[in-house]
């Protein structure tokens, strides 16, 4: 706390304190005392007792001034505070008034209940200080002039009054009497008694008037959101409502800056952030299937943390006294500051910027597509092991019926069996745990979140237009101002670092090597992402394409690992949001899944059926599924082709994305460059990426 210490006047040395185990001061007990006077000399006697106990700050011995800083030292204070008290009180010295203690503040009220004398180390401490301002919520309030003099003269009173005390305690006196002690220490006790309350009074009606400006964010952040809300709940003029909450927002993160201390603080969010949540959250109600459904998590944690404080603001605004003057001190406050800042950080990050949420909606897409390819892929192995566990409980029931009919061997048997079932019971719940990426994301387990890495790497290959989604992560291996030439099969003007081209090179030839060797594009994507996501799905290739796909996996692992540890707290915040958005997404499409249909579904696409290449021998019947589906061919399509439901809604869906960009972007007058989704091509299968890579579109001609 920055203040200023008024220095002290000089002053006469004075003897050091008396010791703590020094005979009783005064020679109290060659009084005779009657039973009247009993408690006078009880209460002298631990007054000098307690100045006996004091200790004082080395450099501030001769003003008596005790150490506060510790907690020993300010409780032997009080303890000699209250000793003063009792003994002024037992003599009958006259009292100043206090009646100005009734137009205090509750809070006052409850450490000054009544008018006695009350002495409280805190005013002491204050007053020997001589503070000239403090600082509260990182505002300096200077204290009038009245106040500083009054400490003066507290100060003054207090060093007079401890001399004597300690001058009398050491040097005593002869035949000492109550009548004596009363005319030797009514004139210090009434003195300090005086300037002591003069101070606590202009102390205190200061320190209500800085807790006052202190409490002023709070108090009038909660003003605005009444009314807001009696607008809300009547009837609202528009252009009115739109400014009092604009209002409402800017107060809220001045408050933001002063009160949290957690995380940055910030206080350049506009209200414009909640608009946009609004937009995206009212155009993704429309449909499930809507291409912003994704990102509407996002947009409703923003606005739901606003609306949780606003509702904490009306709870205030009917008791103001229950907010502490220090702001950071407020737990719910800052609790609820944290959260908004966080949230709306996140929204203005991924929402306000077109291209962020082009990309974050496309990888969400992509995962989703992921996660049905490894269930399909999944599919027959469990199957295959619910008929195995079937086969096995049946075996283990005859086995106990042959038990019961008394024959030994089977009753060994049956033990055997039992055991077994149990050990194939327990591989049961670690294959689906293990082997399903879907439930470790949703779970956020470890082997997830180095998978997502790998993937977040193949999404941006497939496509080079999506290589900014690695600037915020890996900045350091992008030059400012350099444009890629196409040599490394990807568009001219598109920045490809220099760091990032051997992996672009080596993807781009496994890409090209694949279609070669005869294999169609989903037997690439699926060989690369089973890869990477465990799925259990191989083919045979040759060993020059083995060397470059192990060359092409090593190359995106050190990529990933890049990703992750330059700037882990980006990256670990991107991965937060992509897993808030691929749940709810989830969510969503868990709602609206269909009831179960009475004609039988199409069967389980394995996993060596799917890396088949085209012309090549089948798979044993043993193995492969009694009617594999159909591997989709690559064709152009064709414009007389007539539009099925899902591209008509599809194309709706990004029409109204387009509005949504042009009204989210043109609020503040300049409208921003906005760059438009690549159209699906409705012949790929489900596996593969929106947009065929680049390199594909170039084939070789003697193919």
């Amino acid at each position: 706390m920055a203040s200023t210490v008024q220095p002290s006047p000089a002053r006469p040395p004075t003897p050091p304190p008396l010791a703590s185990d020094s005979p009783c001061p005064g020679r109290l007990g060659d009084v005779a005392s009657d039973g009247a006077n009993a408690d006078v000399e009880k209460a002298l006697a631990q007054l000098f007792i307690s100045l006996g106990l004091m200790r004082y700050e080395v450099a501030e011995v001769l003003s008596f001034k005790p150490e506060f800083k510790s907690d020993a030292g300010s409780r032997r204070c009080q303890q000699l505070l209250t000793a003063t008290d009792a003994a002024a009180t037992l003599f009958g010295f006259p009292s100043a008034d206090r009646s100005y203690r009734s137009e205090f503040t509750k809070n006052y009220r409850a450490l000054f209940p009544n008018t006695q004398r009350n002495y409280r180390t805190d005013v002491l401490e204050a007053a020997l200080d001589c503070f000239c301002s403090i600082v509260v919520n990182g505002d300096t309030h200077q204290f009038r002039r009245s106040v500083v003099t009054a400490g003066q003269e507290l100060a003054g009173a207090w060093r007079k009054l401890m001399a004597a005390l300690q001058t009398y305690a050491n040097r005593g006196m002869k035949e000492p009497t109550l009548d004596k002690w009363r005319s030797i220490l009514e004139a210090d006790f009434t003195l300090l008694d005086q300037k002591w309350a003069e101070f606590e009074k202009q102390y205190i009606y200061e320190l209500i008037a800085i807790e006052k400006k202190a409490r002023l964010p709070v108090v009038e952040l909660a003003q605005v959101e009444m009314q807001l809300h009696s607008m809300e709940m009547g009837i609202k003029t528009p252009v009115k409502y739109r400014d009092l909450r604009a209002s409402f927002v800017r107060k809220v993160f001045r408050l933001n800056s002063i009160a949290n201390t957690r995380r940055k603080g910030r206080d350049d969010f506009t209200v414009d952030i909640l608009d946009c949540c609004e937009d995206v959250i009212t155009l993704a109600d429309r449909s499930p299937d809507h291409y912003l459904a994704a990102v509407s998590a996002l947009a409703q944690a923003a606005r739901q943390a606003l609306r949780d404080f606003r509702c904490h603001l009306r709870a205030l605004h009917k008791t103001p006294e229950r907010i502490d003057p220090h702001l950071q001190n407020n737990t719910q406050i800052v609790k609820h500051l944290v959260r908004i800042e966080e949230t709306w950080e996140i929204a203005h990050k991924y929402l306000r910027c077109p291209a962020m949420t082009r990309h974050l909606i496309e990888l969400v897409d992509y995962m989703l597509r992921i996660l049905d390819m490894q269930k399909r892929c999944l599919r027959p192995h469990q199957e295959a092991f619910k008929r195995h566990i079937a086969d096995t409980m049946r075996e283990r029931t005859a086995q106990e019926r042959a038990t019961l009919a008394g024959d030994g061997d089977g009753a060994g048997a049956g033990g055997g069996g039992g055991a077994g079932t149990g050990a194939v019971c327990g591989g049961d719940g670690d294959i689906d745990e293990s082997r399903s990426l879907e439930d470790k994301m949703i779970e956020c387990d470890v082997e997830a979140l180095l998978i997502m890495p790998r993937l977040v790497c193949l999404y941006v290959l497939t496509d080079p237009h999506r290589i900014d989604v690695l600037k915020a992560f890996i900045p350091h291996l992008f030059p400012p101002d350099q444009k890629d030439d196409g040599s490394h099969g990807v568009l001219p003007g598109v920045t490809v670092p220099p760091a990032l081209s051997g992996v672009v090179d080596t993807f781009n030839v496994c890409q090209a090597m694949f279609v070669l060797d005869g294999y169609s594009w989903d037997v690439f994507y699926t060989f690369v992402i089973s890869r990477f996501t465990g799925c259990g799905a191989h083919t045979q290739v040759r060993d020059s394409l083995r060397e470059r796909l192990e060359a092409l996996f090593h190359e995106v692992e050190t990529l990933s690992m890049t990703l992750q540890r330059h700037t882990p707290n980006e990256w670990n915040e991107f991965m937060q949001v992509c897993l808030k958005c691929l749940k709810h997404k989830m969510e969503l499409s868990a709602r609206k899944a269909p009831s179960p249909s009475l004609t039988p579904s199409s069967p389980p696409i394995h996993p060596a059926s799917v890396m088949r290449p085209a012309g090549r021998a089948s798979v044993p019947s043993s193995v492969a599924p009694s009617s594999p589906p159909a591997r989709p061919q690559l064709a152009p399509v064709r414009a007389s082709r007539a539009e099925s439901p899902a591209e008509g809604d599809d194309r709706r869906s990004r029409q109204m994305l387009r509005m949504f960009d042009s009204r989210l972007h043109t609020r503040g007058g300049a409208v921003l460059p906005r760059v438009d989704f690549p159209q699906a091509n409705p012949m790929l299968p489900d596996v593969l990426p929106s947009t065929p890579p680049q390199a594909a579109r170039t084939q070789p001609r003697n193919r």
